[in-house]
């Protein structure tokens, strides 16, 4: 909806105008289509529009070469794949049937057995810091958390989600609206 004529493409967030490039490519009456990490600053339901439009470019007939490093994306999206590892094509084939330890060993050169090693569990050390119902504006209106010592703990969301919003409020770089740390 924020997509207007009148608007200039600077004032539209990044998911609109990955929009309208991909627009002007089908304007121009592109034979291919080249999409480097297109989801990147996409939410699901923008992810599946995504999808749904390279199905129905493919079927009228434009190639599109698909690069990502997400293999369930590839997996939803290509039939074949090439995978390139110090910019030289190291693996091709077809998707289908291709599991991804064979895609993960060509993109790391070797094979994926001991390259998540399984790290031996420690009992929980101390709380190192305890965040509840953390809120600042915008974005962030919720967010509680517990960590303790030793442990690593990721912080995950799309774009938009308030992950920013959180790590700024936690660094004391932006102003707490609600909560405790």
């Amino acid at each position: 909806p924020e997509i207007h004529p009148d608007r200039r493409l600077g004032d539209l967030s990044l998911p609109a105008q990955q929009i309208v490039e991909i627009c002007r490519a089908l304007a121009s009456d592109a034979r291919v289509l080249l999409m480097d990490e297109p989801t990147s600053s996409l939410q699901g339901h923008d992810v599946e529009h995504l999808f749904a439009l390279i199905r129905r470019l493919a079927a009228r007939g434009v190639a599109i070469v698909y690069i990502s490093h997400f293999l369930e994306e590839v997996r939803r999206v290509a039939e074949r794949y090439t995978v390139l590892r110090d910019g030289v094509s190291v693996a091709l084939g077809t998707i289908a049937g291709t599991p991804n330890e064979a895609l993960i060993s060509a993109m790391v050169g070797r094979t994926s057995t001991g390259l998540f090693p399984t790290r031996a569990r420690s009992a929980p050390g101390a709380v190192a810091l305890r965040v509840e119902a953390l809120a600042s504006r915008p974005k962030l209106r919720s967010a509680s958390l517990v960590l303790r010592r030793g442990e690593i703990l990721g912080i995950a969301g799309l774009l938009g989600s308030g992950r920013t919003e959180l790590v700024r409020a936690l660094c004391g770089l932006a102003p707490v609206a609600a909560g405790r740390i």
